[in-house]
């Protein structure tokens, strides 16, 4: 239990193991949660498992990936940390925050995407396909697919999750395919 601290000062927060199994709940978590928890573990967890596996591919600086998302939870805010390594052992925090915008940032200059790049990395991360991301952009499948594999290389990703997790969007299958505009966070909108 490495997040004592934080339960010790009433911080509602969990702890995930890189397979997305929760470890830890604190009991603020658990009564802020309530009937919610369920909906809560099963979006922390997917995010949990991938930002572990995100970090478990490449340097150092990558075990204090963060990511904060919209809460499946309304009127809440996610927050993932990967904790440094215990043992061996890499876990990640979950912390529970007040509703508000997550943090913007500059995604071409973190991780030197050029323009294009950005754009495709964008449609990937609100859940668009290949075919999509060529008709909205009106480029060819070809072209999106040659982006694709610089953004995966420039991120340092295997997996459009991946993606998702890195870009703090919300999870793909929570947009609505009916609509017209794909829900993303507002990191996304820059």
């Amino acid at each position: 239990m490495r997040t004592a601290v934080l339960r010790e000062f009433g911080v509602p927060c969990a702890e995930f193991d890189a397979t997305g199994a929760l470890r830890d709940l604190s009991p603020s978590a658990a009564d802020l949660l309530g009937e919610d928890l369920t909906i809560f573990t099963q979006q922390a967890a997917m995010l949990a498992r991938d930002l572990l596996a995100c970090a478990s591919v490449g340097s150092d600086r990558r075990d204090r990936a963060i990511i904060e998302v919209p809460c499946a939870v309304p009127g809440l805010v996610l927050r993932l940390q990967v904790l440094p390594r215990d043992g061996g052992v890499r876990l990640a925090v979950a912390l529970l925050l007040p509703g508000r915008t997550p943090r913007v940032s500059r995604p071409q200059a973190r991780w030197g995407l050029s323009p294009r790049e950005h754009d495709v990395a964008r449609e990937i991360a609100r859940g668009a396909s290949t075919k999509e991301i060529a008709k909205r952009l009106r480029i060819s499948v070809h072209t999106v697919r040659r982006h694709s594999e610089r953004v995966f290389t420039k991120l340092g990703v295997q997996s459009r999750t991946q993606v998702v997790v890195l870009f703090g969007a919300s999870a793909p299958n929570q947009a609505n395919p009916a609509s017209s505009t794909p829900q993303t966070s507002s990191f996304l909108a820059s």
